[in-house]
């Protein structure tokens, strides 16, 4: 696996791609925070990559994905790898 990081811009990128059977590293700069659905669709499909042994590297995720990733035990796992995530500020409201 090279050091390059896909970029990705929407969260249906991010989805398709955790489909893939290569190994990965994704930028998530550009994605925007993920809603309660977006999240648990991500974590599943992360999930997924971890039980087929998918490597995964994912560059300034967003604070809901890692934390989730977090309470689910998984940033434990030998093949994810998060870096420089993201804290993303609370919206105004």
């Amino acid at each position: 696996m090279t050091g390059d990081c896909l970029p990705l811009e929407t969260v249906q990128d991010f989805l398709d791609l955790l489909a893939t059977e290569s190994d990965l590293a994704l930028d998530l700069a550009a994605l925007d925070s993920l809603d309660n659905l977006e999240t648990a669709a991500a974590v599943s499909a992360i999930k997924n990559r971890l039980l087929q042994s998918r490597r995964l590297i994912l560059t300034r995720a967003p604070q809901s994905l890692a934390h989730n990733l977090y309470r689910l035990t998984l940033l434990d796992h030998p093949l994810l790898e998060l870096r420089e995530t993201r804290k993303d500020e609370a919206h105004a409201g």
